[in-house]
């Protein structure tokens, strides 16, 4: 558990304030952006004074001990902590009552959802942003949820991604919201695989509980979008491709593609695709596909793509069937999937589709 809290810190010199709430006993570590608050039964109702102490250090002494359990014990400027016939005591410091974020009990409640939804709509939209393509302000994940559905979209340059679940209760009001994808990443990375997710909001402080944590983020500056005004465009099935095998595809066309070419042919033929990628020495790479579904009405057109935004969309959230829709301008392409209850959209720019 300490473990996944030192993840926010870049050196370990970061620090953790202990206390204790009822019976349970609860490590606080925060930065800049987000303050994670972890949990773990305490046993006992005995209470212990908020302490802070070096992340790092503490974490040390942990993963030295063999034991099972451990105890600890706040007094007098010091953290006892005895691990069988060993005890360690850790000079604190008085918390900085002024830098935490406000507990998501003292937050507003906006709506509750799956922790493993709201896990894949988070993950959906973190991972195609590229570090690469990043200017000098960081991107954000723009977060909504409004008449019981949660909707979290990035928008990355040309790129947009989108995916979308179910809450399981509240979600009646209109609530928008603009988070780092950093933060949204971490938090992503801290939720498990089951229970239930409360989402909280206070001015400009996002909390979600799940389980003994709590995560409150600091909101973004910048002006919530949603992505609605993007997929209200009118786009026309194209075909269907399982993912494993559009990865597959990708993989082997980027084997002769070179820095500066990426792109990726895909041209529809009666019954199957032909995918087609080259170089500057005429080196090629063709390949037949029969997709899963495919529209008759768009034979003949090609779309060429670039691979790697093709391929940074291909993440483990994405659900096992892709499906191809072409906007109606020839100037994107969105690759949809279904993965109950969770729906994911990605909208890519076209380089080129042969409609012409």
């Amino acid at each position: 558990m300490l473990g996944v809290v030192q993840r926010g810190s870049v050196d370990g010199t970061c620090t953790v304030c202990v206390s204790k709430r009822g019976a349970f006993v609860y490590f606080t570590s925060h930065g800049a952006c987000m303050q994670v608050s972890m949990g773990i039964d305490g046993h006992t109702l005995t209470l212990i004074e908020p302490a802070v102490v070096q992340l790092r250090l503490l974490v040390d002494v942990v993963r030295s001990v063999r034991t099972k359990s451990l105890s600890l014990v706040a007094r007098e400027g010091y953290i006892t902590v005895f691990t069988g016939d060993a005890c360690f005591h850790i000079r604190t410091s008085v918390p900085d009552v002024h830098g935490d974020l406000a507990p998501c009990s003292r937050l507003a409640h906006v709506a509750s959802l799956a922790v493993m939804e709201l896990r894949a709509i988070l993950m959906a939209t973190c991972q195609p942003i590229s570090c690469r393509n990043r200017g000098s302000t960081p991107p954000d994940v723009h977060l909504s949820i409004s008449r019981g559905l949660a909707r979290c979209a990035s928008f990355d340059g040309s790129r947009m991604s989108c995916a979308a679940a179910p809450c399981r209760d509240g979600g009646g009001s209109n609530d928008s919201a603009a988070v780092p994808v950093d933060t949204a990443r971490e938090v992503a990375r801290l939720l498990g695989h089951g229970g239930i997710a409360r989402v909280y909001r206070l001015g400009g402080v996002l909390g979600i509980a799940f389980g003994q944590t709590e995560v409150a983020c600091r909101l973004s500056y910048a002006n919530s979008m949603d992505a609605g005004f993007v997929l209200a465009r009118r786009y026309v099935y194209a075909f269907c491709i399982g993912r494993r095998r559009l990865e597959s595809i990708l993989r082997r066309a980027t084997i002769l593609m070179e820095d500066r070419i990426r792109d990726l042919s895909i041209k529809v033929a009666p019954g199957l695709l032909l995918v087609r990628a080259a170089n500057t020495v005429r080196e090629k790479m063709e390949e037949v596909i029969v997709p899963v579904g495919l529209n008759y009405g768009m034979l003949g057109s090609e779309l060429m793509v670039n691979a790697d935004t093709v391929r940074d969309v291909l993440t483990d959230a994405c659900p096992y069937l892709v499906s191809f829709y072409v906007c109606t301008d020839r100037l994107s392409v969105m690759l949809a999937g279904h993965s109950a209850p969770v729906s994911h959209r990605h909208v890519l720019p076209l380089l080129r589709t042969g409609f012409d």
